[in-house]
């Protein structure tokens, strides 16, 4: 992960989030703790901080965000660890650069 002027490069790792993202994607986030329904974010997993996860924002709660993997089969999200507080969100994915075309 690489930090600059508010935005980081991450890479995707794992299935959870196919077919929008996969394994070895390389995205881009923009640092922050405001996400909508439907945006994807990168943020510390509430059971495991040391565990940075990718999911999409379900819905809104009081004090953070509902999450789900969009491979649901293959994804812990908030049905495992539950509601995550807008304290643990890192940023939201603005897109995808790498690869650029994918099958």
């Amino acid at each position: 992960m690489v930090s600059l002027f508010g935005m980081m490069a991450v890479k995707v790792e794992g299935s959870s989030m196919t077919p929008a993202y996969k394994n070895g994607d390389f995205v881009l986030v923009h640092k922050t703790k405001k996400a909508e329904i439907g945006q994807v974010v990168i943020c510390q997993r509430p059971d495991r901080p040391d565990l940075l996860i990718m999911k999409r924002v379900q819905s809104l709660t009081e004090n953070g965000y509902w999450l789900k993997g969009d491979n649901q089969e293959f994804s812990d999200d908030s049905r495992v660890f539950g509601e995550v507080e807008k304290n643990l969100i890192i940023g939201k994915v603005i897109f995808k650069y790498w690869p650029l075309f994918t099958n």
